[in-house]
């Protein structure tokens, strides 16, 4: 079983799986429900299996129930019945999942994922220069990656823009830690404390609404 860790805090669970097994091996750890079943078999993609499987069990893990997981027109994952609130992600290594009394958003990165020829699309001048003076630029720069995708989930707005609508104020390098991201609307800024762990060569980033 590949379950790294489950993380309680106060409002929300954030569950974190390592993609190793086979889909066969993840079957045997989960009783799919009909619907679900039916919509695996067509699945043509061992990573996609692998996926599907994995953000299943670690919901179960986090509800102590089957998650009937369902999808808005924007393809954003909710629970039926809406008792909680979710979001989900994966790299290619790992899964990560939260669910709790509050909409939130997680993302997850896989640290080698080269970014730099993209930046100045998504980072501003003063999240450029700070990331560029890090003892690891490249890291640095995935997390604000990560923590800009976890913002912008959180807030299920359409047409944002990462370079001008979300700012992230300089980060260090703990492996574990927080910081704040403010969120450009026409009217008003949103603050959000976003928190980060680093993890089996992976940056996890999670946010909720104040």
């Amino acid at each position: 079983m590949a379950l790294i860790r489950i993380i309680q805090n106060k409002h929300n669970q954030i569950g974190l799986w390592s993609l190793e097994e086979e889909p066969a091996e993840l079957e045997q750890l989960i009783s799919l429900s009909r619907h679900d079943q039916l919509f695996l078999e067509k699945m043509t993609s061992r990573f996609r299996r692998r996926e599907f499987l994995s953000v299943r069990i670690l919901m179960t893990e986090l509800l102590g129930r089957y998650p009937e997981i369902l999808y808005d027109s924007h393809h954003r994952p909710y629970l039926a019945g809406r008792e909680k609130h979710i979001s989900i992600s994966h790299s290619r290594s790992l899964v990560a999942v939260i669910a709790g009394e509050r909409p939130a958003g997680i993302d997850t990165e896989e640290l080698h994922r080269d970014i730099s020829p993209i930046i100045h699309r998504f980072m501003n001048a003063a999240e450029i220069t700070w990331s560029s003076v890090a003892p690891d630029p490249s890291r640095a720069q995935v997390l604000c990656w990560s923590i800009k995708e976890s913002v912008f989930k959180l807030m299920a707005t359409e047409n944002v823009d990462f370079r001008s609508m979300i700012s992230i104020d300089p980060v260090g390098s703990d492996n574990l830690g927080r910081t704040t991201a403010n969120f450009r609307m026409s009217k008003e800024t949103v603050s959000i404390e976003v928190h980060y762990l680093f993890e089996q060569n992976n940056v996890i980033t999670w946010c909720e609404l104040p």
